[in-house]
Order: C-alpha cells, then sequence, then structure tokens
C-alpha cells in the first residue's frame, strides 16, 4: 500500500519539475501494471491496503469458485477471454471477500491502480476498458462489466464505474494538485495497461502483426478485431485482454495537389474509385475527387483501424 501512495506522491512532484524547466504539459495520463486494485469509502479515501499481485491469498481462491459457486474455468473463460493466472483481480476480490468482507462492504468505488492514480490527479473516478479486461470480470463480446458473473460470485455491482476507453477525457488537474505543481492540464486515460500501451506504440503495418512485450515477463501475442473464446483457446490458456479501439469509423484528407489530378489514390496498395463528380464522391463511401477550384485532392474511405498507406 505505502508503494501505491508513493508512486502518488512521487508523480506530483515530478510534475512540479515541469513548471521549474518551463515546460508546461497539456494533458497527461497514467498507465501502470494490471490486475491489483484499490477500493475507495464513500468520503472517497481508501480501504486497506492495496494489495500486490504476487501476495499468497488467492491460493485455492479458483477451486474455490468451482466447488461453491459451480463457475467452472471453462464457463469463466467463455464469458471473459482471459486466461487462468492465481493472481487475477477476480481471485483477488473473492480473497478479499473471504478475508475481509468488511471492506467490500464500506467500498463505494474499485478503481485499478491507474484508475486511483488519475483520479489522486483529477478527483474523477473512472475505470478504463484496457485494465479494466484484466479483472476478468469484463464480457468479452459487451466490453463492460459481466453483471450475471458479478451477481453469481456476489460482488457489489454498485462499486465498478461505468467503464471508458482510452482517449476519454476525465477533466483538470484538482485545485490542490495545481497549487501544487504551479500548472493546470487535461487528464486523459491513456490505454491504462502498460501492455495495451506498448502494442499501440507498435508501427505495424497490417493485422497480421505479432508484438512481442517485454518487461516484468514477455508477452507474444496479436490484436484481433474480437475475442477468441473457444474452447481450444480455453485449453491453451490464451487470454483477450482489451486494447485500445479508436472511435473514428471514417478518415477524410485533403491534399493540396496544385500542378493536376493525380493519376490514382491507393489505399494500402488497393486503388481508391474516382469521381468526377463532387455530388456522387459525397454520396460514396469511399474515394477520391480532385477540386479544380481548390487545386487539392480529396479522399475518404472507412477506417482500417491499424496503420495504413495512402499513395496518391
Amino acid at each position: 500500500d505505502g508503494d501505491v501512495i508513493t508512486l502518488g506522491i512521487d508523480f506530483i512532484q515530478a510534475l512540479d519539475m515541469f513548471d521549474g524547466a518551463g515546460k508546461i504539459p497539456c494533458s497527461m495520463g497514467i498507465d501502470t501494471w494490471a490486475v491489483d486494485f484499490v477500493l475507495l469509502d464513500e468520503a472517497g479515501q481508501r480501504i486497506g491496503d492495496a494489495v500486490a499481485y504476487r501476495d499468497e491469498r488467492t491460493e485455492g481462491i479458483r477451486e474455490a469458485l468451482e466447488k461453491e459457486c459451480g463457475l467452472t474455468f471453462a464457463e469463466h473463460y467463455a464469458r471473459t477471454g482471459i486466461q487462468y493466472q492465481p493472481f487475477n483481480t477476480v481471485y483477488q476480490l473473492m480473497a478479499l471477500k473471504k478475508e475481509h468482507p468488511e471492506q467490500l462492504a464500506a467500498a463505494r468505488t474499485f478503481l485499478m491502480v491507474p484508475d486511483y492514480l488519475n483520479y489522486l490527479l483529477c478527483g474523477v473516478a473512472a475505470n478504463e476498458y484496457t485494465n479494466a479486461s484484466t479483472t476478468a470480470l469484463v464480457g468479452a463480446d459487451s466490453k463492460d462489466w459481466d453483471d450475471v458473473l458479478l451477481q453469481r460470485l456476489g460482488l457489489p455491482r454498485g462499486i465498478f464505474q461505468p467503464i471508458k476507453t482510452a482517449g476519454t477525457v476525465l477533466g483538470h488537474l484538482t485545485p490542490a494538485v495545481q497549487a501544487e505543481v504551479g500548472f493546470d492540464a487535461e487528464v486523459i486515460l491513456p490505454a491504462t495497461h502498460d501492455t495495451g500501451s506498448a502494442f499501440l506504440a507498435v508501427p505495424a503495418r497490417d493485422e497480421f502483426a505479432a508484438y512481442l512485450s517485454s518487461g516484468t515477463w514477455s508477452l507474444l501475442g496479436v490484436e484481433n478485431p474480437r475475442a477468441i473464446t473457444d474452447p481450444e483457446s480455453c485449453a491453451a490458456n490464451f487470454t483477450n485482454e482489451g486494447g485500445y479501439e479508436t472511435a473514428v469509423e471514417s478518415v477524410a484528407l485533403d491534399m493540396i495537389h496544385r500542378e493536376k489530378s493525380p493519376f490514382y489514390v491507393q489505399l494500402d496498395g488497393k486503388e481508391l474509385p474516382h469521381f468526377l463528380h463532387r455530388r456522387k464522391f459525397e454520396q460514396a463511401e469511399s474515394g477520391w475527387y480532385y477540386s479544380q477550384r481548390l487545386k487539392s485532392v480529396q479522399i475518404k474511405y472507412p477506417n482500417p483501424k491499424h496503420d495504413h498507406e495512402v499513395l496518391v
């Protein structure tokens, strides 16, 4: 628990260095490791200790869930797509429920570690999707808290915050933090699971790329458009952790091209349809149009949602 407190203090102290250096950030956000959490009471104060995932309190919890709740791992995996690891948040919460039920009873807010650190910055409590997915309490398809699972496990639904996606603006630094660091900035959610942010930073050129992220351990994987939760994936103990998903559904480009109309426009090696009439271009889902008046190429297409190349 002291480490979580120290992280918050150290981060705020680090922000003070920006002001001294004359470099003021416009926005910020925090990502960390996954699975560990903090509980807050009605006054927004921490309840108990933030226990590290290496603690042995979760030993035997998986077996207890099957025996006492009738929840087999196969069923659990089919709902959430998260591999078995003894330190998963769900097992930590069930261990806490067994050892300190009074803490869960007093809790009003559940925050993952980066959620808590962002909360210290701006005072807004939110659960970000990439980290929430590692709890094994979020539906693989719904990408929201699994109410059926929570009820079955006897966990208080009210403590879990609405899930927010990376890119969400939480707010500004609290007045107290502003007074300490000497400036204000927006707090924006990144992919708060460090692996999610690492995968996002990889300059993959297509959907077939594989990733190797090395930190505490090495994680090898790919980005899939949807979770794979079939029995074969369960037996192999693959995991389906949430990643960043942009809300942008289409891309529009306006490129100055003063000489003349280009011969073609390609998206990832495939030619986009060329429209000679602006109205038809506007009605189309994708394609390109050359404006003689503006001397520019106007291009639009559905967002591939991966790194891609446009050739004019």
